[in-house]
C-alpha cells in the first residue's frame, strides 16, 4: 500500500513539474498579419495586370499611370504609406502571389466573378463598367432585338476565355464564334467587326468608344440605353485578410465623398460614358424643402 502512495505522489509530482515546465515554455510566435506587415514597412507591395485606362506602364521609362495607379498612390499618401509596383501578373495567375506574401493586392480592374471571390476579398468598388454590343454603324439587324444575334449566319468575335467569348456560347449558341487566342489584343475583336470577319462583339464601352475614335466611328453600340452587362470594378487582397480590406474601403469611402475619386476617373476617361460612378449613399435636401416630403 505504501509504495502505491508513493508511486501516485511521485506522478503527481511529476505532472506538476511538467505542468510548470509546459507553462514556461516559451509560445509559438504569431504570423505576422498582411496589415501588420503593410503597416510596420508603410509599403503597399502591388501585383500588377495591365489593362488600358486602369494600370499602363511606359515601357521606356517604366512609369506606372492610369485609374488605379493614381487612386492607389492616393490611398497610400493619406496612409502615410508608399505603393510598390512590385511584379506583373496575369488574370489566370495572378492570386497565387497573395497567399505567398509576393504582394499584398491585386491592383487591376476586377469584375468580381464568383470564382474570383472564392480566392480573394474584393476591395471597393471603386467604379462600374458597362458592357456594350458592338455591331458595324450601317448594320441594324440587331436594334432593339438581341435575340437576332442568336442565328447561324451571325458570327461573334471574342478572345478564348474572355467574357466575350463565354456570352456568345452561352447566350447565343446558334451563332458562329469567330475565337481569337488568349494572346490577342482585347481590342481585336472590334476589328473583327469593322473588317467584316465577325458581325457582332460584346465589350467594354471604354474599348468601344476609344476603337471608335481613334476608327472614324465605325461601329456603333446598340446597348447604351441598357447596357448588356454591367460590373463592378474592385481590388482583391488575400481571403481572410480583413484588416487591410476594411482599412482601403474606408479611404474610398472618404475619396468618394470628396470627389477625389471622380476627379482621378475623369482624367483618364477620354470618352464620356466609358466608366459608371458608384451612387452616393446619402440624398441632399434642400434647405427649402418641406419636412416630409
Amino acid at each position: 500500500m505504501g509504495v502505491i502512495v508513493l508511486a501516485f505522489v511521485a506522478g503527481w509530482l511529476g505532472s506538476v513539474v511538467a505542468g510548470k515546465q509546459l507553462a514556461r515554455a516559451p509560445q509559438a510566435a504569431k504570423a505576422e498579419t498582411v496589415y501588420e506587415r503593410v503597416s510596420r514597412t508603410k509599403t503597399l507591395r502591388c501585383g500588377y495586370i495591365l489593362y488600358d485606362f486602369v494600370v499602363n506602364k511606359d515601357p521606356n521609362t517604366g512609369k506606372m499611370s492610369g485609374i488605379l495607379v493614381d487612386t492607389l498612390e492616393e490611398m497610400a499618401h493619406r496612409l502615410d504609406w508608399k505603393v510598390e509596383w512590385t511584379e506583373e501578373l496575369s488574370y489566370t495567375t495572378g492570386y497565387e502571389g497573395l497567399k505567398t506574401d509576393r504582394y499584398d493586392l491585386v491592383c487591376t480592374a476586377l469584375w468580381g466573378f464568383p470564382p474570383t471571390a472564392k480566392l480573394t476579398e474584393f476591395v471597393g468598388p471603386l467604379y462600374y463598367e458597362p458592357i456594350g454590343i458592338w455591331v458595324r454603324a450601317d448594320d441594324h439587324r440587331f436594334d432593339g432585338a438581341w435575340e437576332k444575334i442568336n442565328d447561324p449566319s451571325v458570327t461573334v468575335s471574342g478572345v478564348d476565355g474572355t467574357f466575350p467569348a463565354q456570352e456568345a456560347k452561352a447566350l447565343y449558341p446558334k451563332a458562329k464564334l469567330h475565337s481569337l487566342p488568349q494572346s490577342t489584343d482585347y481590342a481585336a475583336p472590334l476589328m473583327d467587326v469593322a473588317t467584316r470577319k465577325a458581325d457582332v462583339t460584346f465589350i467594354t464601352n471604354s474599348m468601344g468608344l476609344a476603337f471608335n475614335r481613334m476608327n472614324g466611328g465605325k461601329l456603333r453600340n446598340i446597348a447604351v440605353e441598357k447596357p448588356f452587362r454591367v460590373f463592378p470594378i474592385y481590388l482583391a487582397v488575400e481571403k481572410g485578410a480583413f484588416e487591410l480590406k476594411s482599412l482601403l474601403d474606408s479611404v474610398l469611402d472618404l475619396m468618394r465623398n470628396d470627389q477625389t475619386l471622380e476627379k482621378i476617373i475623369g482624367k483618364y476617361e477620354k470618352d464620356k460614358g466609358s466608366f459608371y460612378r458608384t451612387a452616393r449613399p446619402y440624398a441632399v435636401e434642400r434647405p427649402d424643402q418641406a419636412a416630409g416630403e
